[in-house]
C-alpha cells in the first residue's frame, strides 16, 4: 500500500516539474519578449548589420493581413526575431476589406508575433480618422493598438488632445485616457 502511494506522489512531482519547465521554456519567453520589445531602444541599428529595403507580410487568424515595410533595418543580434526598421510604412488590411494605414521614423518588428512598436513621428490613418504621436504599439496577439506620446486626433469636424487612445482591432471601439484633465483640450468644427 505504502509503494503505491510513494509512485504516486513521484508520478505527481514529475509532472509537475515537466510541467514548470514546459511553461518556462515557452510560455515565459514571450512575456518576457514583450516586456524587453517596448524597452528596447529604438537606435540600436548596427552598421554591420543593415539590410536595406525590408517587407514583410503575415496574416492572422482573424483574416487581418500585415504589410510592413522599411528603407533599412538589422536584426538583433541577441534575438532573431526582431527587426529594427528605419523610415517604416505599414498597412493592416481588416476583415472587411479597410485598411489602416500606419508610418514612422522608427521601429521594433517582431517578425515572430507581428508585434510592432513605432516611434518618433507616428501617423496612422483609417477611413476618416488621423492619430498623430510619438509612439504606437500595434498588439497582435491582444487584437489592439495603443497610441500615446503628443497624440491629436483629427476626424472630418474635431481635433482632440490626449495622452492615450486604445483602438480594438476586432471590435474597432476605442479608449481614450487622460492623465492630467488640464491637458484636455476638443475642438470642434461646425460645417
Amino acid at each position: 500500500m505504502k509503494s503505491k502511494i510513494l509512485i504516486q506522489f513521484f508520478l505527481f512531482l514529475i509532472v509537475i516539474l515537466i510541467s514548470s519547465v514546459v511553461y518556462l521554456n515557452y510560455f515565459k519567453k514571450n512575456n518576457t519578449l514583450q516586456s524587453n520589445l517596448s524597452k528596447k531602444n529604438l537606435n540600436k541599428i548596427e552598421k554591420d548589420n543593415i539590410i536595406k529595403k525590408l517587407e514583410y507580410k503575415s496574416n492572422d487568424e482573424q483574416g487581418r493581413k500585415y504589410i510592413i515595410k522599411s528603407e533599412k533595418g538589422s536584426i538583433d543580434q541577441n534575438n532573431s526575431d526582431i527587426i529594427f526598421m528605419e523610415n517604416v510604412n505599414a498597412r493592416i488590411i481588416l476583415e472587411d476589406g479597410t485598411i489602416v494605414y500606419i508610418s514612422s521614423n522608427k521601429a521594433i518588428y517582431n517578425n515572430k508575433l507581428f508585434n510592432t512598436n513605432f516611434e518618433d513621428n507616428v501617423k496612422l490613418k483609417f477611413l476618416s480618422h488621423n492619430l498623430s504621436s510619438e509612439n504606437l504599439d500595434l498588439v497582435f496577439d491582444e487584437n489592439k493598438i495603443e497610441v500615446y506620446n503628443n497624440l491629436i486626433y483629427k476626424n472630418l469636424d474635431l481635433t482632440m488632445i490626449a495622452d492615450k487612445i486604445e483602438i480594438d482591432m476586432i471590435t474597432k471601439y476605442s479608449k481614450i485616457f487622460n492623465f492630467d484633465e488640464d491637458k484636455v483640450k476638443i475642438e470642434k468644427f461646425e460645417k
